[in-house]
């Protein structure tokens, strides 16, 4: 044997510590920050000499001759060691750099869950048929896919004593306030409430908005909107006067216009208005902010159409113009709209399918069906889909949990009174 392999034996018995050792070490830290893979077993991180000791010969270098001497290696072993321990290193510096700096955000598609209690997620009011009993909730974090808050948040015991069709909004001070359908007929007004935080509401309220008018038959699918130009909100409802309207194939008792309020505490309302008139029967109105101009997307409840439209204003009163062609299937209603990424979404229920669908759209002028993209809870039903934070989606979510403790919490009364 040539006596200059001697040197370089005696420094392969006792190798010098590898980037193996440091990956291991480091290995759940690496995963969490989506390093490149490791490296192939046999090999350095950055280079492609055999580092398995005792099986291969160390390479020479790519110049013939003989190789350097016996101190020479040493120190080159050494540096060797130092750059692979570096270059593995940077696997957990810069991964974890690109991770802070690229980590996705709230975007629509994915479901993720926020990293902080401020951020956005997307709630759902909703009722259970046939008990009406009740506020509920479902939610999302993507806008596409839905759950079940377990829990029932507030009785309505006002009017007719059942709850459909509730609708949220929070105001510029943050309180959250809610309207609802409190009887299918013999109702002239809806239920409010409001709260703080989603889960302790106030004590309901009847708002009689069609007092006025003694031969109303019904008012329907209050929806609220802020009009923050002129820090009020506004609810629109649906409600049949027989005879102040021409009847088509509907029947004289269910031939609906829609009609508002306005107000700023909700302890004061302005007179009740005809709010649209669109020469057939419409109930399910619910005003979208498109910056710049506003739509209205609806149902249009003539027989044999009942399904839904939209229309363009340049005001939350309206005039509306250019009503749209049917958008949906017969049988459709309770349209909520949710603005996610780019895109808007439209949710309603296909009532004789017992189904929930949605439509998505850019412009409110052309449309594609999406429902194949989504997943809804069963027994969903419409109400209001809004933008909320996921402090607010935890307290939900405690307080329905709790609510699952038989001996912690009383039965929930399931009837109205």
């Amino acid at each position: 044997m040539e006596p200059y392999l001697r040197p370089q034996k005696v420094i392969h018995q006792k190798p010098p510590p590898t980037p193996l050792r440091v990956w291991t070490t480091f290995s759940n830290c690496a995963a969490v920050c989506n390093p490149p893979k490791p490296p192939t077993a046999g090999l350095s991180p950055d280079v492609s000499t055999p580092t398995n000791p005792g099986t291969h010969k160390p390479e020479r270098g790519s110049k013939k001759g003989p190789s350097p001497g016996p101190r020479f290696g040493v120190i080159l072993a050494r540096w060797r060691a130092k750059l692979e321990l570096m270059h593995t290193l940077q696997w957990l510096i810069f991964p974890a750099l690109g991770f802070a700096l690229t980590s996705p955000g709230p975007w629509p598609g994915r479901a993720q869950v926020p990293s902080s209690t401020d951020d956005p997620v997307f709630l759902f009011s909703t009722f259970r048929e046939p008990e009406q009993d009740g506020l509920r909730f479902a939610y999302s974090l993507d806008g596409y896919h839905w759950s079940n808050v377990p829990g029932l948040f507030l009785q309505p015991r006002v009017g007719g004593g059942i709850m459909r069709d509730p609708s949220i909004c929070r105001g510029p001070d943050g309180k959250w306030h809610l309207v609802w359908t409190s009887a299918w007929w013999g109702d002239r007004g809806f239920g409010y409430a409001q709260s703080q935080d989603l889960v302790h509401w106030s004590e309901p309220r009847f708002i009689p908005v069609m007092a006025h008018e003694p031969d109303t038959v019904n008012v329907w699918a209050p929806e609220l909107f802020y009009d923050a130009p002129r820090n009020r909100f506004l609810i629109v409802w649906a409600s049949t006067i027989p005879g102040r309207f021409p009847d088509h194939l509907e029947p004289r008792t269910n031939n609906h216009r829609l009609y508002y309020t306005a107000t700023r505490d909700f302890q004061e309302f302005t007179p009740t208005q005809l709010f649209w008139d669109p020469g057939y029967s419409v109930i399910d109105a619910q005003i979208v902010f498109t910056d710049p101009g506003y739509v209205l997307v609806h149902k249009d409840n003539t027989r044999p159409e009942r399904r839904l439209r939209v229309a363009f204003g340049d005001s939350p009163l309206g005039p509306w113009r250019d009503i749209s062609p049917h958008l949906t299937e017969p049988f459709t209603e309770g349209p909520s709209v949710l603005k996610v990424g780019q895109e808007w979404i439209v949710y309603y229920e296909a009532y004789r399918d017992r189904q929930y669908r949605a439509l998505k759209t850019r412009d409110f002028r052309r449309f594609h069906n999406a429902t194949a993209e989504m997943t809804f809870p069963a027994g969903l039903k419409h109400g209001t889909a809004f933008l909320a934070s996921r402090r607010d989606l935890e307290r939900l979510l405690q307080a329905g949990q709790h609510q699952a403790q038989p001996t912690n919490h009383p039965a929930l009364r399931t009837t109205p009174p």
